[in-house]
């Protein structure tokens, strides 16, 4: 019984405590101000003038509720807020017995009657300021927007059940002053219990010492902050709205009803109120917010009431608005009761739920005191202000009732211009609190989406360690950003990065008297002298054939001022020449010279690890008429994915109209690494999509959705056992993967600032800030992707996730089995390669886990790290079967799977010394140069890992020239690196070693010499550049860890 009721009030079994007893405290709170209410008001009419003492008392009333909210935030935060809420409490349990009785007190009871009616305002005030007051402090703001209608149920229960039971109760004879010593009783166990919560819940939340975190906010700060002037406005207008309404509703009443039928109709007219408002607040509150969003929702009631004010205005014009007076006035007096039971229904069903929501955007530390003084003090001087106005018009002997329901009619226009001013505030408040919330987020680890952009933030930096890395990367990366950026830092204020730009352009010949200089400096964007060396292309020719290294590298750099038809062909020749340095400068020529002869080979050269960067730099250069010639490579028969891959990121690089077109074309291309690239590249320009492209990037949003909820179920439905941590945390890492690409997809159709404030407040992982980034997502969003996107970025539960989207995603609920069996089979687009091999490790450690088809599958995979994994488990699991299998494997495959598994039995791990590709990828993973970097893109490293086993005194010997010696990842042992006979260093267990991971030049290296049993992890540095160059995340990844630690040990 109690889950169904936890589940009805939508509340989780650790708050049902706190929310019954707020549920409870909210029934004696809706008690006390139904009987309270009806008990003043009828009292007071019967026994005082409508027109004369009305007035006075609505200003009167408004001064003490100044009075009342004035002095609760004085003491707010000056004493533990338990202790204000229990005085406050105490202060009004005995002014509610005075009224009781104080007839015994006084000579003329008529006091009592017209103090208790200006007693009512106040009275609300310090009885929601208190409730609201503990229940802002006792749930953080996603619990509140959940839980916040529930325990409101509450009140409207009583208010119901109070205002249908007065009439029956006067009908048996029972007093209107009998009411008081209900409302009595009601304020008392609202006391008694809130005693209770506080002293179960208050008690160290909202000490004095806590309480020191949320600050006051002077006068001036309000007068400055134009959004709390905007909603103060919206407060006040409302108000003298409600009470110039409540005003003329009194006046017709007490027209309409003697002093014996006036408590039956008011006690009925506020049930109807408070049923419409239980219903709208059912049926519409939450459909109109989430179809329409703020702004129209608190326009609703303005221009209803203009409608109806208008009416009654326009009929009591025509028929009469004066019982005295000759007409009929019961059509005045229809809609003035129209009027007042949609601003009072609509008030506290739409407006006050809405309003809550415009506190989101303030600021923390003074949105208590700040929501205080609006809720108390602000309100009360609406209503003061309100009845002052009144008492004016009332002033005026030509002004009427009629009067006071026309001057209503241009309050309300004023309510309408101030809500839109508001939602201005609103929108601008919320997108300045959320670049203010996410300090929390690292901001040196922004995403970039090219490798254009990490490298050339990292160039820009302030830090010299970081300049001089980010240089050293681009020189192997990007050739020509490499030119361009030691050019420009020649002069640079930091005295390394100016000696490193120096040296280097030194080594490249581009000294001010050299040749290539003027070349350089063309491509910097300067001119170049255009006298042209007299050398014939015969001579040419002879130079580029000649074996001396020199020759060919001297034609090569002169082909730069002498290319023409006919010697455009001596250079197609060098771009295939066996040397390196040559091949290299001459595709520096075809950078330079562009021209088309040439592309179609740099194309070739894109899938070559060595040229590969030269090659696309080339291409770059080259421009838009070159888009053609990648087009049709692109589409050529038995193209590679790696190249269509460097096709598309050159492609965005030149841009243009037309690169754009072309990208648009491959969007539903079915590779997803492709079309992610596209992406990519209309997210580094900012590209916002237009027409058709919406339809086509919402489809793309659609599908994401789609692989994060089902990639969220899968690690719900994997239990936090051991044997499933690696295959957890790679799900974690596809997730991170996935909400990363749809902040990428939402940026090319909304404002892209605004999708990064959103995206960097949800990794936040706060609950507040979570919520604000909901709320700002909510602002700009289509209302189409609205019931998919918010459940699925928001920090409710799974199961809650999957019902609110089981409608366009629909999933069924799977075992840990079958969840690894759908993760096998599912296309890579789904699941990346990292988590397939994740997914295939752990089966070998579920014995209900048999080799299916799936597992069995992965052995004859084309990728060499899944077909070992699969070949692994599969020997482990049943050695009479994978004979079998391996049987149907090429001879070659088959040798590799042999020795692969021979040494690494099934609970060794990685501390046996002997390492499958799958473990080489977990040891990586845990190295801090690699920390954070995800699992998929260390296997692509791991695919160019040469292990290298030595036994004490064995040696590995490195011929390598000097700038391509290979990295080193000492997996296992110990061992020494040495240049000839002088020891260069020791290597330990986890040490890396290599260009790029040491400050400075790498020191030359000759050869390893183990000191026991080791493992080295040998990687050619052409392959891992080659890596590095098709991965600008990886890229990323490695600059935040290797500058990071520098910037902090030189710190």
């Amino acid at each position: 019984m109690k889950q169904r009721i936890l589940k009805f009030l939508d509340v989780e079994p650790e708050e049902s405590a706190p929310v019954f007893l707020l549920l409870a405290i909210s029934f004696m709170l809706g008690m006390f101000l139904a009987t309270v209410t009806v008990a003043s008001q009828s009292l007071f009419l019967t026994h005082f003038s409508e027109t004369k003492d009305l007035p006075v008392a609505l200003v009167i009333s408004g001064v003490l509720g100044l009075g009342a909210t004035a002095i609760y935030n004085f003491l707010q935060g000056r004493i533990p807020f338990r202790f204000l809420a229990l005085g406050s409490l105490s202060i009004v349990l005995a002014l509610t017995a005075f009224i009781e009785f104080g007839d015994s007190f006084v000579e003329d009871v008529n006091f009592l009657y017209y103090y208790g009616f200006t007693l009512i305002l106040p009275f609300t005030f310090i009885c929601l300021l208190v409730f609201w007051g503990a229940f802002e402090r006792m749930f953080n703001l996603r619990q509140s927007k959940r839980i916040i209608g529930s325990v409101d149920l509450g009140t409207m229960v009583a208010q119901i059940l109070a205002f249908f039971t007065i009439p029956v109760l006067l009908q048996i004879g029972i007093p209107v002053t009998t009411l008081y010593t209900i409302g009595l009783f009601s304020i008392t166990g609202y006391f008694l219990l809130f005693f209770v919560l506080s002293n179960r819940f208050l008690g160290a939340a909202a000490s004095a010492a806590s309480e020191k975190f949320h600050q006051k906010i002077t006068a001036v700060q309000l007068f400055n902050n134009k959004y709390i002037i905007w909603m103060s406005l919206f407060i006040i207008v409302s108000l003298v709205a409600l009470r110039f309404i409540d005003y003329s509703f009194f006046n017709v009443s007490t027209q309409r009803f003697d002093n014996e039928r006036l408590p039956y109709f008011l006690s009925l007219f506020e049930a109807t109120i408070v049923i419409f408002s239980f219903l709208f607040t059912t049926f519409g509150t939450d459909r109109i917010l989430q179809d329409y969003g703020l702004r129209v929702s608190l326009l609703i009631t303005p221009l209803l009431l203009i409608l109806f004010t208008g009416g009654a205005f326009a009929l009591g014009l025509a028929f009469g608005f004066d019982v005295s007076k000759e007409g009929n006035v019961i059509f005045f007096f229809i809609m003035v009761a129209m009027s007042k039971l949609f601003i009072n229904s609509l008030r506290d069903a739409l407006d006050s739920p809405v309003f809550k929501f415009y506190y989101v955007p303030i600021d923390k530390t003074i949105k208590l005191d700040a929501q205080t003084k609006l809720e108390g003090f602000v309100t009360a001087l609406g209503s003061t202000i309100a009845g002052g106005l009144i008492v004016l018009i009332n002033q005026f002997k030509i002004f009427d009732l009629l009067s006071i329901t026309m001057f209503t009619i241009p309050v309300l226009v004023v309510w309408y211009l101030v809500t839109n001013k508001m939602y201005s505030g609103y929108r601008s408040t919320l997108q300045n609190s959320l670049v203010k919330n996410k300090t929390t987020v690292d901001k040196d680890h922004v995403r970039e989406y090219t490798m254009d952009s990490v490298l050339e933030k990292e160039v820009r930096s302030t830090a010299e360690e970081k300049v001089i890395y980010g240089l050293r990367l681009t020189e192997k990366l990007e050739p020509a950003l490499f030119e361009n950026s030691i050019i420009s830092l020649v002069e640079s204020k930091l005295k390394k990065v100016k000696q490193f730009a120096q040296d280097k352009i030194q080594q490249l010949g581009l000294t001010p008297e050299s040749e290539i200089h003027g070349l350089a400096k063309r491509a910097a964007g300067e001119l170049e002298d255009s006298d042209l060396l007299s050398i014939s292309p015969e001579k040419l020719m002879k130079l580029s054939k000649s074996v001396k290294q020199t020759d060919r590298l001297l034609a090569a750099k002169l082909l730069r001022k002498l290319i023409s038809p006919k010697t455009i062909f001596i250079l197609l020749e060098m771009l295939r020449d066996p040397d390196p340095k040559v091949r290299n400068e001459a595709l520096l020529t075809a950078r330079k010279v562009k021209r088309p002869e040439t592309w179609n080979v740099l194309v070739e050269l894109l899938a070559s690890p060595s040229y590969s960067s030269q090659a696309a730099s080339a291409l770059k250069e080259a421009g838009q008429p070159a888009l053609l010639y990648l087009e049709t490579a692109f589409h050529k028969s038995g193209q590679s994915d790696l190249v269509m891959l460097k096709i598309v990121s050159i492609i965005g690089h030149i841009g243009g109209k037309e690169g754009m077109e072309l990208l648009w074309k491959k969007v539903d291309y079915p590779d997803k690494r492709i079309v992610k690239q596209i992406l990519y590249s209309f997210r580094y320009i900012d590209y916002h999509a237009k027409g058709r492209e919406v339809l086509a990037v919402k489809d793309l949003l659609d599908v994401e959705m789609s692989k994060t909820l089902w990639n969220l179920a899968a690690l719900e439905e994997l239990p936090a056992l051991p044997h499933f941590e690696f295959l957890r945390e790679a799900l974690k890492e596809e997730i991170r993967d996935n909400y990363d690409h749809l902040a990428l997809l939402l940026s090319l159709l909304y404002d892209s600032e605004s999708v990064q404030l959103v995206k960097e407040n949800i990794e936040t992982g706060t609950p507040d800030s979570i919520s604000y980034a909901l709320e700002l997502l909510d602002l700009f969003v289509d209302q189409d992707l609205k019931p998919k996107l918010i459940p699925l970025l928001d920090d409710s539960k799974l199961l809650d996730k999957l019902e609110k989207l089981q409608t366009y995603f629909p999933r069924e609920s799977y075992n840990p089995v079958q969840v690894i069996n759908y993760i096998l089979n599912r296309d890579f687009n789904y699941n990346n390669r990292w988590t397939k091999l994740c997914a295939v490790h752990a089966s070998a450690y579920i014995p209900d886990f048999r080799v299916s088809r799936g597992l069995i599958s992965q052995m004859f995979n084309q990728d060499k790290l899944l077909q070992e994994t699969a070949a692994w488990v599969i020997y482990n699991k049943d050695k009479t079967i994978y004979p079998v299998i391996s049987e149907r494997l090429p001879l070659k495959d088959k040798k590799f799977l042999d020795s692969a598994i021979e040494n690494n039995q099934l609970l060794d791990g990685l501390d046996d010394g002997f390492f499958l590709g799958f473990e080489m990828v977990l040891f990586i993973k845990q190295l801090p140069v690699f920390k954070g970097i995800s699992g998929n893109l260390v296997s692509d490293l791991a695919d160019k890992i040469i292990p290298v086993t030595l036994n004490a005194k064995d040696k590995l010997v490195l011929n390598e020239v000097d700038d391509n010696q290979p990295i080193l990842i000492l997996a296992h042992g110990t061992a020494r690196i040495k240049n000839g006979a002088e020891e260069v260093g020791v290597l330990k267990q986890g040490d890396v070693f290599g260009d790029l991971f040491q400050e400075g030049p790498s020191q030359k290296v000759t050869e390893v010499e183990a000191t026991e049993r080791t493992v080295i992890f040998k990687i050619n540095l052409v392959d891992f550049y080659f890596v590095l160059a098709n991965h600008h995340d990886l890229v990323q990844g490695l600059i935040k860890n290797v500058t990071g630690t520098r910037v902090k040990q030189t710190v």
